[in-house]
């Protein structure tokens, strides 16, 4: 079974990215910024690991998954997607 990495796991279309990927038998494994984020939807689907990890602190999350190998990542997660911070030219 493949073995996928997704970022951004909860946005819009990374829900229906796992979606999509879990109907097709892939293993998931959906990075979420935190704890308090609404997961239901990534729950119904199949074969759909759940972790943890804040993009400002992405650097950790080779120590959260450890040495396994995945097949394929999407990365979709964004800082500054909403708010004053969507317009930071910076930040973007």
């Amino acid at each position: 079974m493949e073995k996928i990495l997704i970022t951004g796991a909860n946005g819009f279309i990374g829900t229906e990215l796992i979606r999509q990927l879990s109907e097709r038998g892939k293993e998931i494994y959906a990075v979420i910024k935190d704890v308090n984020e609404d997961v239901s939807a990534l729950q119904v689907c199949a074969n759909v690991k759940i972790i943890y990890c804040d993009l400002e602190e992405i650097y950790k999350l080779k120590d959260i998954v450890g040495k396994m190998n995945f097949d394929c990542c999407f990365h979709l997660a964004w800082i500054g997607s909403y708010g004053d911070a969507r317009g930071d030219y910076v930040l973007q």
